[in-house]
């Protein structure tokens, strides 16, 4: 059985700013945190060495090396990062424009189908951290028969307190005695009165953005709810034109493709989707905050990288990026910010605002010049 992962790379990460930035976003950064002992890797880097155990782990799997989906603008940084953990990428597949994920994952199936016309594709975000990677791949074990079957399926995060931040999968009647179920429904990020409702009932998960299903599938699946998408990604891709170690698409022709994601083109549709329920220490790193909750913290609960000196200081979060070694932040007598320094900006908000980041970011892309007030 051939596995071909996919690896999605087209995020900015736009609630990292002032540290991930549309040039270098969040994938491409250490930001200091690992599954191992390998705190140097980037996310992206994290995400494909994920896969070197996979084939040991799971008898009867071929893992091939992954194709990777990004922007044209990143077409070399995935390059360097995939060549300093020593993988060449069956290929990189460059987008003209973000398109969300739908449109991601078709092109990689059609790609995919060139190389096996009955592969598995194994969909990741390149952004993730997981750091019990053993429960990862019983996970993946378990959804392999299913999948084979037919099944679009996905992993859902087994939830240790009532995020309002996830959106959350419901699960439905049991498909086969494995632990695998179907999928009742897809839930909207919640409020908290509701999220405490989902995380007591048991019968819901944090949905992980990871998925397992065959190529011809979700290609079949596509064509029936969101047609205008597989055309504009066949013509895109068809138009295009193979480099050594690049898939480039027709602009013209992608740019055609609807903009939604693989929840809303197709899993929220289906009547063949599953899900595996997993603990597997997951976190999206999608904001300071989840930084600070996996962080390495001190006898006061603060996380700190780089020059830095607190004092009375507790539960901080503390990033100096800056190239100065001789300018440390100094901290005193405050609990519970986000302080983030880099050459280009510096961030201090308190952790409870860190949601309004993404928006002080994009204001500062369409606004390059001048004060700028958030209420």
């Amino acid at each position: 059985m051939n596995l071909i992962p996919v690896i999605l790379s087209g995020g900015t990460g736009t609630r990292l700013w002032p540290l991930s930035l549309p040039h270098e976003p969040k994938q491409f950064l250490n930001l200091g945190v690992s599954s191992d002992d390998q705190a140097s890797r980037s996310l992206i880097q994290e995400t494909v060495c994920r896969l070197d155990r996979l084939t040991r782990q799971i008898e009867g799997i071929k893992v091939s090396e992954p194709l990777v989906v990004c922007n044209e603008a990143h077409r070399f940084l995935v390059s360097e990062h995939m060549r300093a953990i020593h993988h060449k990428p069956l290929s990189i597949i460059l987008e003209p424009a973000g398109r969300n994920t739908a449109p991601a994952v078709a092109i990689a199936a059609l790609k995919a189908m060139e190389t096996d016309p009955d592969a598995l594709l194994l969909i990741m975000p390149s952004d993730h951290l997981i750091q019990n990677q053993t429960a990862f791949y019983e996970a993946i074990e378990k959804a392999l028969s299913p999948a084979q079957s037919g099944d679009l399926m996905t992993f859902g995060i087994v939830p240790d307190s009532p995020r309002t931040g996830y959106g959350y999968i419901q699960k439905g009647q049991p498909l086969g005695e494995n632990g695998v179920y179907q999928i009742k429904q897809f839930v909207e990020k919640p409020d908290r009165e509701k999220a405490e409702d989902y995380l007591a009932s048991g019968d819901y998960f944090w949905n992980s953005g990871i998925f397992l299903f065959r190529a011809d599938v979700f290609l079949r699946e596509l064509k029936t709810y969101n047609e205008p998408m597989l055309l504009a990604c066949q013509q895109a891709f068809s138009q295009g034109h193979e480099g050594e170690d690049y898939t480039h698409l027709d602009s013209n022709s992608f740019l055609q493709s609807p903009s939604d994601s693989i929840d809303y083109a197709v899993m929220e549709k289906t009547e063949n989707a599953g899900v595996v329920p997993v603990d597997m220490n997951w976190n999206d790193v999608g904001s300071w905050q989840s930084l600070w909750d996996i962080g390495k913290k001190d006898h006061q609960q603060n996380v700190v990288k780089g020059q830095a000196l607190l004092e009375s200081t507790h539960g901080c979060l503390v990033y100096n990026q800056g190239h100065s070694d001789e300018k440390p932040l100094v901290l005193i007598g405050v609990s519970d910010l986000i302080l983030v320094h880099t050459d280009d900006a510096m961030l201090v908000c308190h952790r409870n605002a860190e949601q309004k980041v993404k928006a002080v970011s994009s204001q500062l892309n369409q606004k390059k010049k001048g004060s700028l007030h958030l209420n």
